[in-house]
């Protein structure tokens, strides 16, 4: 599957039947059909609310992280480290082939602008394959970024972290006409997700804005550092 990602990493955890109840409401704003859940493939549970609800908040065995396969697709959600992960671990990302994206891609922008909004993530974004970074590894940890994708939020927070302020001559490129966010920094890369340029020019932009903010990359192992 040609994949598109929605990649959302907190610094917080979101076991509590809070956020649990706001992810029911995403699928039920944003017509997201279930199917089948579980802890561990070969899923076998069939999607409801309360099931849903009760995975998110109780876990398994101390296991906060489960996969919920969009109905009649191969798409699906992966939710990962919901309770005592490391910080910058917890999340989820929706999964979904580039075809439905570009069929919905309004949906898709809307649902990430809110998730964004109201949920609060260290940091977030919307992704393609690129064939160029197939083969990379990355350094570990949690408190960076590994690439510039073709959506990205980036909170205050991550930019504190790292002491990185946004260069002026980025915004230059940015393509998001969105409303602006209050604490954090959204840029988009280009209009289309597959401009034959996506790499070219997100290479570019990280070096604009300098390594600090990027985890070390290589196809080489021996060259990366891991916690």
């Amino acid at each position: 599957m040609r994949e598109v990602r929605l990649s959302f990493n907190f610094f917080h955890d979101l076991e509590n039947e809070k956020w649990a109840l706001q992810m029911l409401n995403i699928f039920e704003t944003f017509q997201i059909e279930i199917g089948k859940m579980g802890f561990y493939e070969p899923l076998r549970t069939e999607f409801s609310n309360d099931t849903f609800l009760k995975m998110w908040t109780e876990g398994n065995d101390d296991f906060y992280s489960f996969i919920c396969r969009l109905k009649n697709s191969k798409g699906y959600l992966n939710i990962h480290n919901l309770k005592d992960g490391l910080p910058g671990n917890v999340g989820f990302v929706f999964v979904i082939s580039k075809t439905t994206f570009l069929n919905e891609k309004d949906k898709w922008i809307r649902l990430f602008d809110r998730i964004c909004r109201e949920w609060g993530p260290f940091q977030a974004s919307i992704s393609r394959r690129i064939e160029e970074r197939e083969d990379l590894m990355y350094e570990t940890g949690f408190s960076k970024v590994k690439e510039v994708e073709w959506l990205n939020y980036w909170s205050d927070e991550l930019l504190y972290v790292n002491s990185v302020s946004i260069p002026n001559e980025v915004e230059d490129y940015n393509c998001y006409d969105g409303v602006a966010f209050n604490k954090g920094y959204v840029f988009q890369l280009m209009n289309l997700i597959d401009d034959p340029s996506y790499y070219q020019l997100s290479e570019m932009i990280k070096a604009m804005i300098g390594p600090n903010f990027f985890y070390k990359c290589s196809e080489d192992l021996d060259l990366l550092d891991f916690l």
